[in-house]
């Protein structure tokens, strides 16, 4: 069984991880809070000889709910999130809800609304909201601070709004004598904002704060940061995506106050933002290893992202900067400033007079390239597998259309391998991969640093079969049963050549000793000695297949997908052939 899916885009973006700047027009989205707009600019760009005329301006969001006499209209938006396979920017806005738009910004739609509500008369309104600091008679402020998308099943979440002052819900709306209700809610929906689900109730006590998604785990984090207004508890909260199981992950006072946040799921790491304690923090998905990354920061928000690159993006709302880091603190850079901008952007003054400055508060990543999604089932044979054994999940694949003078790189991200045995579901996230195919190489040869499996191999000297992708999968106590049908790998294949043709397939085999992933993964798959293609490999001359762990072969046991010639990595499954078709602008 073989199936496959392609996606004609112009940009992909905010996808939480990268593909990397070197083969792709590199964007960077941004919300200007103060100003009412949504940028961007190319990264190459930014990092170029004149970063000055780098940046656009996507749209001016007051266009989309204009201020009246009463309301201030779409003035500031928050949290930006990029969906380039379907063409569309989200974003949540403080007063007027969620909003989308296109690439280009000329088609926008308000998804989930958020218009004005009175405050219930048994509340002698007007009543004082600290949120915004005067009295009102009217729910005017959603607050929701947090939108991220499930790519994979076209779902969008947003929320907590918050708690007390919403108008999507709050204890103002109900009469004074009613049981004590704050809103809170996390909500899901369709891309489109249709079949709204609230997921949970009372997610946040105070200000509210980002969400994360960690899909691998089917788990949702979000910041309940203390404010002026609502003083509370510093807490960076978790549950899980069908919002049960909600709770406290960890306890931050006088710590951090926790904003947004965003997942490396790969690597089991939530990174979050500290916006008035200026620092960035990461710590485990177990709870352990809190580490801070970045200090003195100007209040920073909103961050992605870049894990094949090893790179953070985040937004420094009040020292007015699009900033940069890696993964580990280091190498801390401004991408866009006040002085990336020509001279008379930033006119407004305050009441007070004073000079407004620029003020990004929301980011997301967008690259251009050449999308294909693809996924191939296949059943196991008659051998039932014993508890203690590990499973080593190998994929190769073979490409055509490949320019012979320049460098090409394919990438192979968001994997998984899904079965059900026994009565319980396994969904394994398998490491992401970047094939380079250079000229100037003489032989092959796999790493695998970073989380990610690099391979390197000549343009034209190459021969059939090139290792992808590979995961160890421990059996768990007890086996797995003989003859699992439907065990299939997904994934998502992109590259920067149009016209670039792929086949590719799976395989899985048995070993009695392997190296385990958990804790080290770089250890592991590094000591296994992975043969990168089936001829030309540096390291071994011989013609065992792509994928081969040469460190082990003496360690193979039967099952799962039996020999047949290939018997260190498994008799492969039916070839999925795909070509991705591009339309990079």
């Amino acid at each position: 069984m073989k199936s496959s899916r392609f996606v004609v885009i112009g940009l992909l973006a905010g996808l939480g991880t990268g593909w990397g700047q070197g083969a792709f027009a590199q964007k960077i989205y941004w919300t200007d809070v103060l100003y009412g707009r949504i940028q961007k600019a190319d990264v190459g760009c930014l990092l170029g000889p004149n970063p000055s005329g780098c940046t656009v301006t996507v749209l001016d969001t007051l266009t989309v709910v204009p201020p009246t006499a009463t309301h201030p209209g779409a003035k500031s938006p928050n949290s930006v999130t990029v969906d380039s396979i379907n063409g569309r920017i989200y974003w949540s806005e403080f007063w007027t809800g969620v909003h989308r738009t296109t690439l280009d910004g000329q088609s926008t739609q308000t998804i989930v609304p958020t218009p004005p509500m009175p405050i219930h008369a048994s509340w002698n309104p007007p009543v004082f909201l600290p949120g915004l600091n005067r009295e009102s008679s009217e729910l005017l402020r959603a607050d929701i601070q947090g939108i991220a998308l499930d790519r994979v099943k076209q779902l969008l979440y947003f929320g907590p709004d918050h708690p007390f002052e919403s108008p999507l819900g709050s204890k103002y709306l109900n009469p004074k004598t009613d049981p004590p209700f704050a809103g809170g809610r996390i909500r899901r929906s369709n891309l489109d904002g249709s079949s709204r689900v609230d997921l949970l109730a009372n997610a946040i006590d105070g200000f509210p704060g980002g969400l994360g998604l960690d899909l691998t785990r089917n788990q949702v984090y979000w910041g309940n940061p203390t404010s002026q207004g609502y003083p509370v508890s510093n807490r960076l909260m978790r549950a899980n995506l069908d919002g049960s199981n909600p709770g406290t992950f960890l306890s931050l006072d006088n710590v951090c106050d926790p904003r947004h946040v965003a997942v490396d799921e790969a690597a089991g790491q939530v990174y979050f933002t500290c916006a008035f304690a200026h620092a960035i923090m990461r710590v485990k998905v177990d709870g352990s290893e809190l580490t801070l990354l970045l200090s003195n920061l100007g209040t920073p928000e909103g961050l992605t992202l870049d894990v094949p690159h090893g790179k953070l993006y985040f937004a420094e709302v009040n020292g007015g900067r699009v900033s940069r880091a890696n993964l580990d603190g280091s190498g801390y850079e401004v991408l866009v400033s006040e002085q990336s901008f020509p001279p008379g952007t930033f006119t407004k003054v305050n009441s007070e007079g004073n000079h407004v400055p620029f003020a990004p508060n929301g980011i997301a990543l967008d690259l251009g390239g050449c999308l294909v999604d693809t996924s191939i089932s296949a059943d196991f044979d008659k051998t039932p597998i014993s508890g203690g054994t590990t499973l080593w999940f190998n994929s190769s694949f073979n490409a055509s259309g490949l320019p012979k003078d320049t460098p090409t790189k394919v990438y192979f991200q968001n994997a998984r391998v899904r079965f059900t045995a026994g009565g319980s579901a396994y969904d394994l996230p398998v490491p992401d991969a970047v094939i380079t195919f250079s000229p100037d190489a003489a032989c092959s040869s796999t790493t695998f640093d970073n989380n990610t499996w690099r391979t390197t191999l000549p343009t034209r000297r190459r021969g059939p079969g090139i290792f992808l992708a590979g995961l160890a999968f421990p059996v768990p106590p007890g086996g797995l049963p003989r003859s699992i049908k439907g065990v299939t790998w997904s994934g998502t294949f992109r590259t920067d050549t149009p016209g670039l043709s792929i086949n590719w397939h799976w395989s899985a085999a048995a070993y009695s000793k392997f190296p385990n992933p958990i804790p080290d993964p770089e250890a592991a798959y590094n000591a296994i000695g992975v043969k990168s293609t089936h001829v030309f490999a540096c390291a071994y001359d011989h013609p065992d297949h792509a994928g081969t762990p040469e460190n082990f072969k003496r360690f193979l046991v039967d099952g799962p997908r039996g020999g047949e010639g290939a018997k260190w990595t498994g008799k492969p499954s039916e070839t999925a052939e795909i070509q991705p078709i591009c339309s990079i602008p």
